[in-house]
């Protein structure tokens, strides 16, 4: 039973490191993060539209 018990614990912790790793993934790694934002209002509510991208600005800031 200690020696499952240490191989799952041994498991978890190699995954816990590999996890913390860099990525090496294929794509670009340019240092900058796209948000992407449930609930933005379609291109033909342009009203709603604007002052989402107001919102948006005022964050940026």
């Amino acid at each position: 039973m200690k020696k499952i018990t240490a191989c799952l614990g041994i498991a978890a912790l190699a995954t816990a490191v590999a996890a913390c790793g860099s990525s090496s993934g294929s794509g670009e790694e340019s240092g900058t993060i796209t948000l992407r934002v449930q609930g933005m209002p379609p291109a033909t509510d342009k009203p709603g539209l604007a002052a989402f991208e107001k919102m948006v600005a005022d964050f940026e800031k």
